[in-house]
């Protein structure tokens, strides 16, 4: 996969991004985070069902306490995600939107910091409802870094201790 083309997706995502949101909700505030509105360009979206359920059935699977997140690599120009949130998890649909927002804009934040393009399916479980947007990244920026699919940048990675002192 070429960062060329990468980077030339993300840009394309973040004009038509830019382009979508209106000045009044541009940003807001979840629990401390400032979080834009944009959204997932069409092209980071898994559009049709037979991908989806590939991709459960097939792809590697990283089980966390809110998420069961399902990812194959691909050699798409970016990373494309899905959400699943049965009415297992909530019989309403407000909560369940919510939680499908809060997982859509984690991955934007994320899917630059990718070492690899993936498709990526994510599962909420029936807990997912008490989740907040702090405890969706920390637990979808934990997975890929267990899986060694996300950089991390030098202001988040921790001095390591010599045995000197």
């Amino acid at each position: 996969m070429c960062r060329l083309q990468r980077a030339d997706c993300e840009e394309k995502g973040q004009a038509e991004a830019q382009k979508t949101t209106t000045s009044y909700r541009a940003t807001r505030e979840v629990t401390g985070i400032m979080v834009s509105q944009g959204t997932l360009p069409r092209k980071a979206r898994i559009p049709s069902r037979r991908e989806i359920t590939h991709l459960q059935r097939a792809g590697r699977k990283i089980h966390t306490k809110h998420f069961v997140i399902c990812f194959e690599s691909t050699y798409a120009p970016c990373s494309r995600l899905a959400v699943t949130v049965s009415k297992k998890v909530d019989k309403r649909a407000v909560q369940r939107n919510r939680i499908k927002r809060l997982l859509k804009e984690g991955f934007r934040l994320l899917r630059g910091n990718l070492t690899q393009t993936l498709d990526v399916v994510i599962i909420a479980r029936k807990n997912a409802v008490e989740c907040s947007f702090r405890d969706c990244m920390t637990e979808l920026s934990g997975a890929f870094q267990q899986r060694g699919l996300l950089l991390t940048s030098p202001a988040n990675e921790k001095p390591k201790k010599s045995k000197l002192g």
